[in-house]
């Protein structure tokens, strides 16, 4: 349902934890993959569609190990970004792991599930298990860890915590509907 954002987007273009925001607290979405199916190739928005759930706040993290950990616990995945640069993706003892040490701007959305304080990466020890939407056969069944060391990797982040039933006769009242 990114198509219906508000924001001046195309399809496959940029988007952010601002933006999901934004669409989520206002009622918007989500919305079923059934009802709004994604097309690369269409920027036109799908009339009709009823989100199946509201969700009223986003909640944004500090770049602290503990917060995310214990958030992780207590609520569920973390969405986060960073940089994904194939030639920092390697394989140690079965596993994936990413570690980027640049100073540009984040470029790929993910979730962090998980961590692993014990696993060795290129840039050192401990990493953050994640899971990404390229399906199972990336990383390890669509898993993959990237390293504690990575420069870009606690920055952008959001968690939804609440999720409620949407009613199409609730009305939100705000003034800003793009956040």
């Amino acid at each position: 349902h990114k198509n219906c954002s508000g924001f001046d987007v195309g399809p496959c273009q940029w988007g952010h934890h601002f933006m999901s925001t934004a669409y989520l607290v206002r009622g918007s979405g989500p919305v079923a993959e059934a009802d709004d199916p994604y097309q690369p190739e269409n920027d036109t928005c799908q009339p009709g569609v009823n989100p199946i759930a509201y969700i009223p706040e986003s909640r944004y993290l500090p770049e602290d190990h503990d917060a995310f950990k214990q958030t992780i616990m207590n609520i569920g995945p973390v969405y986060n970004t960073f940089r994904s640069v194939p030639a920092n993706y390697t394989w140690i003892y079965d596993q994936m792991v990413h570690c980027y040490q640049g100073g540009s701007s984040t470029s790929h959305a993910i979730a962090i599930v998980g961590w692993n304080d014990t696993i060795t990466t290129t840039c050192g020890e401990g990493a953050w298990l994640v899971k990404d939407q390229y399906g199972t056969n990336w990383g390890d069944g669509g898993y993959y860890y990237i390293s504690y060391q990575d420069t870009l990797i606690l920055k952008y982040n959001a968690v939804w915590p609440f999720r409620e039933e949407f009613n199409q006769e609730m009305y939100i009242y705000q003034y800003d509907t793009i956040g």
